[in-house]
């Protein structure tokens, strides 16, 4: 079995320009945060599972909090911690208005779901007032890039789980989370379940936005439609009750990212031809008259419908099948560039 970290190393990402550029006492916007990859926690507390594991694999940098539960002295006396993050140290923090935040200084929700939302205000402790702070931490001297990123950024936002996805990754940014941790606390505050069958799950499904991976209590929770387990991944064991948490990735993700693991190779095994309905070309001629930074770009915004006419010619892939060409397609690449 392949450790999870390890396979997240697969997909490193550069160090945001923001966060490599800052200096102690530079303001951050947020939405330079939310620009890049976002790690999201909803009813995080203090679990480092999250930073901990995608930390290690260099796969994200930016990583957002989110409770209610919890107030702002208490973030602030983790935050200030001598190893909050081991091998780390703080550099600089940021706080935003919630101004800055959300364009009326204030979450809002579709309408039907209001009614069970506005019940969480039973479970905010009286006079507590919402907050958002991002620490900045640096690697310390004596580890290495084996430990973990060089910089990373924490941003602790007082709110709730789901109004916030709504509001930060439906309503303002259109973007989905790139890594997700998804559990429920049952008696640990939630007014309505994260998992599959909650209000968080309407919202993914109803507005299309699928984090594209997430890392899923197995105890616990359950698990959103949409999504496969990552075989021969293991779990890790984490959290307050050191629960066993797996690795799950988007069939969105499945399919928006295969085009352009090996995009020469996918062309000679699967040629298309532009058909009714399609809104790009993907026809061969035109995609070979592309330089391979175009051919990517255009292929970024296909449609899953569209990825899957250009991989199928007859039009009757299942997923597992489309799982096991993406395999199949990336070993081939290691072994063109040699890698093991």
């Amino acid at each position: 079995m392949e450790r999870m970290t390890d396979y997240l190393k697969n997909w490193r990402e550069e160090m945001p320009s923001w966060l490599a550029n800052y200096h102690p006492g530079d303001h951050v916007e947020f939405s330079d945060f939310m620009g890049g990859r976002v790690g999201y926690y909803p009813g995080s507390y203090f679990d480092g599972c999250l930073i901990k594991t995608a930390n290690r694999a260099h796969c994200v940098h930016a990583f957002l909090y989110v409770d209610y539960g919890v107030t702002r002295e208490e973030v602030e006396q983790e935050l200030c911690k001598e190893n909050a993050l081991l091998g780390y140290h703080s550099i600089g923090r940021v706080e935003w208005p919630f101004e800055d935040i959300m364009p009326n200084g204030y979450f809002h929700i579709p309408s039907e779901y209001a009614p069970m939302i506005e019940n969480r205000l039973m479970l905010v402790e009286e006079g507590v007032n919402p907050f958002c702070i991002m620490e900045v931490y640096e690697r310390n001297d004596d580890k290495d890039g084996t430990w973990g990123a060089q910089r990373l950024a924490l941003t602790y936002l007082f709110a709730d789980g789901i109004t916030a996805y709504y509001e930060l990754f439906v309503n303002q940014y259109e973007k989905e989370p790139w890594l997700f941790l998804l559990q429920d606390h049952g008696l640990g505050g939630n007014y309505n379940k994260f998992g599959k069958g909650g209000i968080l799950d309407e919202i993914i499904q109803r507005y299309d936005i699928f984090p594209d991976f997430v890392i899923r209590d197995i105890r616990s929770t359950s698990m959103w439609e949409g999504y496969q387990p990552i075989g021969g991944v293991s779990a890790v064991f984490d959290g307050m009750h050191w629960n066993a948490r797996i690795l799950y990735q988007s069939d969105k993700m499945i399919l928006r990212t295969l085009p352009s693991l090996n995009i020469k190779e996918i062309a000679r095994q699967h040629p298309r031809l532009t058909e009714e309905g399609v809104t790009h070309n993907l026809s061969e001629d035109y995609l070979q008259s592309l330089t391979e930074e175009e051919r990517i770009r255009q292929m970024k915004e296909w449609t899953p419908d569209e990825c899957l006419q250009y991989l199928c010619s007859n039009g009757t892939m299942t997923i597992e099948e489309f799982r096991a060409l993406g395999h199949k397609l990336i070993d081939e690449e290691y072994d063109r560039l040699g890698w093991e």
